[in-house]
């Protein structure tokens, strides 16, 4: 951040990088209003702004300015700098006198909450007087834990915080502020024009561009986009049209902390678009292992074998083996009717796979549809490092959900001895937010149509207890979401037909309205509302996934777990919530293989296990 001085006031400017991508001029009324400059100061304030060496700021500043204006200058007065001077003194004096100076000056918070400053300087010195490449920071409280990574991260200034939960996200930023990444689906396509009146006149995504689309062999040229700019080309013509996505991730590489969701960095940083940097600060690591089975995933297109190639392949269930030579017999024919680099990425794939099944092939499953060919590894361990923790020198990972250290760090190829572990101070849990065991019967596929009917009285005496709150419904089961759907009739239930436009009616609806839903790892609903939740079925994973299934032969421990930390994950939304209001309820009594096995129960976090109401 940056100042200049009118008439000995304050005027701070946000760096460009920081400001929304939409944002392209001054907001001169924030300027004007908030301590009535005139227009000639407001001029002069901006030719200060173009050509002193600005003085740095730190993030406190920022978010404790004295007008928190929503704009690209912020206005603070010389009196309020005085008073940010003497307490950085009195908090470095009085409270911390053993805290670095710059761990002080980058905290984002005021001088009565000072109590994360210990646990910040002992992963700081962690990070730079160990040659531990990892470390895990355990902590209930999930706020803690990031005003500890984004003190980190502004300190080390050559970061990715990768998070998998939008409303971590939205704390990230109101903390510090960082730059978001955003993939195509936020942007316009400028080269598409508008589509037509049955789309409503909209703009096309950037998901729907010509440049993504497959290069017409026969075409005399290659489609190239006029939008797609360099970043050279920016700067030296900083008024040129650029394709806002392009011109959204030439930012990206020049900002120094990326805040970006697990999906899309594990997208970019294994496609070369996003470079190494010295540290990656991994938020709810114990969500890293399931985004890594969904990311490394080889699919063979049957409409591009039929169009390519003129080849038909049927679903026949192939074994490795089969798979390997079906692979081959592909390849083999891509290097026949294209020679040279055409087809180039195609065959590159090809060879990958090849390589990988032939390596490993016990570690592989190959999944049959009429679109795609897929195949999936069955154990993800080998592949971490080289998809996602080799992209940086340093690894700090968060969690308030581990259920053993020991397994989650095995799952993830790390070894134990190249870890510092960190335990932050239990949150104050002085409150309520009950898990309530309304067992009914066991929700499995085999006994559920016995129990089913036992649950309507329940669903209906819960509905009857929050006439005017809203709550959510886990069935985890497709066909039990549609069993309440068709057995219990009540206006408020809402369903995840639609989950875009589901989840943005119950949100900004004032209605009581109930979602019911078969899918729990929604990140855009608001639980500050929720006041209760119902688990209707344990979720464990789908075992008509090939993937799970294989991997449940071979572990049973990992499948137990998975189930455990997705029950977690459930409560934790509700443990996060700060109205303190949510009660749990679980019917499914699937829950006992859980409860009553010594080494299961082992998983359940102490502090989930004390909520449960005997």
């Amino acid at each position: 951040m940056k100042y200049v001085t009118i008439n000995g006031k304050k005027v701070l400017e946000d760096i460009k990088r920081e400001a929304s991508d939409d944002q392209k001029f001054i907001n001169y009324d924030h300027i004007l209003n908030a301590f009535k400059l005139t227009d000639d100061e407001v001029l002069e304030c901006l030719e200060q702004l173009e050509s002193q060496d600005f003085i740095e700021l730190n993030k406190t500043l920022k978010i404790l300015s004295y007008k928190n204006l929503d704009a690209s200058y912020k206005i603070v007065d010389k009196e309020y700098l005085d008073t940010y001077t003497t307490n950085l003194k009195k908090l470095k004096d009085e409270f911390c006198p053993f805290i670095d100076e710059q761990i002080i000056e980058k905290y984002p918070y005021s001088i009565t909450q000072h109590n994360y400053l210990k646990d910040i300087q002992k992963t700081y010195n962690h990070l730079k007087d160990t040659d531990k490449k990892y470390i895990l920071i355990e902590s209930e409280d999930t706020l803690a834990s990031q005003i500890i990574t984004s003190s980190i991260a502004e300190l080390i200034n050559d970061t990715y915080i990768i998070t998998h939960d939008k409303q971590k996200n939205e704390n990230y930023k109101q903390i510090a502020r960082f730059t978001e990444y955003k993939n195509r689906e936020n942007f316009n396509c400028m080269e598409a024009g508008i589509l037509d009146i049955q789309n409503n006149g909209q703009l096309k995504r950037c998901t729907e561009g010509r440049c993504l689309e497959k290069p017409d062999l026969l075409a005399d040229e290659e489609f190239h986009c006029k939008y797609d700019v360099t970043d050279k080309q920016l700067q030296e013509n900083p008024d040129i049209v650029c394709c806002p996505y392009i011109n959204h991730k030439q930012k990206i590489q020049n900002t120094n902390i990326t805040l970006i969701n697990y999906t899309d960095a594990l997208n970019e940083l294994n496609n070369s678009t996003l470079p190494k940097r010295e540290l990656i600060i991994l938020d709810d690591v114990h969500m890293a292992e399931k985004y890594l089975m969904n990311h490394i995933v080889f699919k063979i297109s049957k409409n591009d074998l039929k169009e390519d190639l003129a080849y038909h392949m049927d679903n026949t269930k192939l074994s490795i083996p089969e798979a390997i030579d079906k692979v081959d017999e592909i390849l083999t024919l891509y290097n026949k009717a294209y020679h040279a680099d055409r087809k180039y990425e195609i065959k590159l794939k090809l060879m990958n796979l090849t390589k990988a099944l032939k390596e490993d092939q016990d570690n592989w499953v190959c999944i049959q549809d009429d679109k795609y060919m897929t195949f999936k590894p069955i154990n993800i361990q080998k592949y971490a490092q080289k998809y996602l923790t080799d992209y940086a020198d340093k690894i700090i990972m968060t969690s308030n959900n581990i259920q053993n250290r020991d397994l989650l760090l095995k799952w993830l190829n790390i070894d134990k001895n190249d870890v510092a572990f960190i335990k932050v101070n239990k949150k104050n849990t002085q409150h309520t937010r009950p898990i309530i065991m309304n067992l009914i019967g066991a929700m499995s596929k085999k006994k559920r149509n016995k129990t089913k009917p036992k649950t309507k009285p329940v669903i209906h005496d819960i509905l009857r207890q929050y006439p005017e709150n809203k709550g959510i419904i886990y069935t985890s089961d497709i066909e039990l979401q549609k069993y309440i759907q068709d057995e219990i009739q009540d206006p408020r239930l809402i369903f995840n037909t639609d989950d875009e436009n589901m989840i943005k009616t119950f949100n900004e609806s004032s209605d009581p309205l109930i979602i019911v839903t078969s899918d729990f790892n929604y990140s855009d609903i608001n639980y500050d509302n929720v006041s209760f939740q119902v688990v209707y079925k344990i979720p464990y994973p789908p075992l008509k996934d090939e993937q799970i299934k294989q991997r449940k032969n071979q572990e049973e421990e990992w499948y137990i777990y998975q189930a455990i930390n997705n029950l977690c994950e459930i409560y934790m939304k509700a443990y996060e919530n700060t109205d303190d209001i949510t009660t749990t309820y679980i019917l499914d009594s699937g829950i006992k293989t859980i409860l009553d096995n010594k080494n299961y129960i082992q998983l359940i976090p102490e502090f989930i296990k004390d909520k449960i109401e005997k």
